[in-house]
């Protein structure tokens, strides 16, 4: 649980807007008091911002699927359909993930939804709304044996804002 919040926390803090700067002092003193709720064992916990994924590094994938990167939005269809989708991504909603990559073999998971299943060394790269979803993803798909799985914490709400706001 701790590690959760550290990356989801941390994800904060290391995210920015165009400019690189935190979009307005209401923004800031809000996130600083996110930061201030969670108490951490610095002992046991630390930040992998290795495991997670910037605006930037996401949109530079481009909008084709590639053969062995996955971009996974664990968030409800009926969240897509009211929001959007990040382009390339395929929907695997977070309770459905551990039997998606567990149980389905290949062809299975290719009729479900669209794309070869994930291989044990493919870069899978999980996203939601805000970042706490495909927290819980990456932990699930790390404990099946995936090795290389990261995280854009921001999800849908920091995407929308800075496609919206024509963010490089």
């Amino acid at each position: 649980m701790y590690r959760n919040r550290l990356l989801y926390l941390c994800n904060i803090i290391r995210q920015n807007t165009c400019n690189g700067q935190i979009a307005s002092r209401a923004d800031k003193n809000y996130r600083l008091q996110q930061l201030q709720k969670v108490q951490l064992n610095r002992m046991s916990v630390q930040c992998n911002s290795s495991s997670l994924v910037s605006f930037g590094e996401l949109r530079k994938l481009g909008n084709k699927p590639s053969k062995d990167v996955y971009i996974i939005d664990v968030r409800e269809p009926t969240e897509l359909q009211e929001t959007g989708v990040i382009p390339s991504s395929i929907n695997i909603p977070l309770g459905e993930l551990e039997s998606a990559l567990k149980d389905l073999n290949d062809g299975q998971f290719r009729d479900k939804f669209g794309r070869d299943k994930p291989g044990k060394q493919d870069l899978i790269i999980f996203s939601c709304l805000k970042g706490g979803r495909s927290t819980k993803a990456q932990e699930i798909s790390q404990k099946l044996g995936y090795q290389k799985v990261s995280n854009f914490v921001g999800g849908w709400t920091e995407w929308a804002e800075k496609i919206k706001n024509k963010c490089p």
